[in-house]
């Protein structure tokens, strides 16, 4: 089920596809500047709501058969927590081996996940 906000970015990327296809259809001058401002102006939006989308925890849940739902969707390094604390683990999908964190917890421990935040860029660097 998707979120308000992937709702929300995928009506916003139909939009810049429109405004992506006047601009590249259009033979008025005028009416190919505003498109291409207006496509500019929504790319941005959406670059903007995906940041806010990846810096939210994503709750972890188990069905009945103890099958747990909303683990990552890749491998990697991301922000873990049981509620109580919170730790950086890597999660591995080892399909053979089966799914678990590099730290060794248990995965029906973890609470929720996020995505690891950018590093704040350095001027001049």
């Amino acid at each position: 089920m998707m979120s308000d906000l992937e709702k929300t970015i995928k009506g916003l990327e139909e939009i810049s596809d429109y405004f992506f296809s006047v601009y590249h259809h259009s033979k008025d001058r005028e009416e190919i500047n505003k498109s291409k401002d207006r496509c500019d102006a929504v790319e941005d939006a959406i670059s903007m709501l995906k940041e806010q989308e990846a810096q939210k925890w994503n709750l972890l849940t188990e069905d009945a058969d103890g099958i747990i739902h909303g683990l990552p969707g890749d491998d990697g390094q991301y922000l873990m927590t049981d509620g109580k604390d919170i730790w950086i683990d890597d999660y591995v999908d080892g399909v053979d081996d089966g799914i678990f964190l590099d730290s060794g917890r248990d995965l029906r421990e973890i609470k929720a996940w996020m995505y690891m935040p950018e590093l704040p860029k350095q001027e001049g660097r």
